[in-house]
């Protein structure tokens, strides 16, 4: 378990933004008075210093639109040599003129021609969203099937 980063509840107050507590709280599915107990860092009933939990960051991180990881490391949660780089992998390039369809399994993607099949395998949708978006322009153009 890592340190929090000094003013935590400030950095959280930041990424509220213009955001109103009340809106954060209908975002978030916290209360609105327990949000600004954590940009305060106090619980301001009983003056304890109060963090986080991981499930309560979960909630800010989806309301705010900020990674959950990085959440978590700056709460003190994680310390960020836990967390595994992100890899960036290239695909070859597909001429989707060729591709009759797509088809996307749990493990693997899989572009179907009519001279082969070409495949590749992703470890998560972050693989699948570096393999896809760059032949998005195009995509509009093919269809495709989802296989389980």
């Amino acid at each position: 378990m890592g340190q929090p980063i000094p003013d935590f509840g400030k950095f959280l107050e930041g990424l509220r933004g213009s955001m109103s507590l009340r809106e954060a709280a209908r975002k978030s599915g916290l209360s609105h008075a327990y949000i600004r107990d954590l940009e305060l860092e106090r619980n301001r009933s009983t003056n304890d210093k109060i963090t986080p939990s991981p499930d309560t960051l979960q909630k800010l991180s989806a309301a705010y639109g900020y990674p959950y990881t990085e959440l978590m490391i700056k709460a003190g949660h994680l310390m960020s040599d836990d967390v595994a780089p992100v890899v960036t992998r290239s695909y070859p390039e597909v001429d989707l003129n060729q591709v009759y369809f797509i088809e996307i399994g749990m493990k693997e993607i899989t572009y179907h021609t009519e001279a082969d099949r070409l495949a590749w395998s992703i470890d998560s949708l972050l693989d699948f969203s570096t393999f896809w978006i760059p032949s998005m322009n195009t995509v509009s153009k093919k269809w495709m099937r989802i296989c389980t």
